[in-house]
C-alpha cells in the first residue's frame, strides 16, 4: 500500500478543518499551537487548551496540578 502524497494546500485544509482555524501558510504552523489543537482533538481532556499561552512568536504549556 502506498501513502498518498499531500500538497501543502491539502495539508492546510486538513489542519484548518481539525482545528477550526484559518491558517494561511504552512509556516504559521511552526509555533506548535496547531499541534496542541490537533492533539486535543484526538485526545480530549489530556490537557486544557486554556493552559496554552500564545503570543506571536512563543507558546508554552503550563500544566497546573
Amino acid at each position: 500500500m502506498r501513502a498518498k502524497k499531500l500538497g501543502r494546500h491539502e495539508l492546510l485544509s486538513w489542519v484548518n478543518n481539525i482545528t477550526q482555524s484559518d491558517y494561511s501558510k504552512i509556516e504559521n504552523l511552526s509555533d506548535g499551537v496547531a499541534f496542541c489543537q490537533i492533539f486535543d482533538a484526538f485526545y480530549p481532556n489530556a490537557f486544557s487548551l486554556n493552559q496554552l499561552k500564545c503570543s506571536k512568536n512563543y507558546f508554552k504549556i503550563n500544566i497546573i496540578s
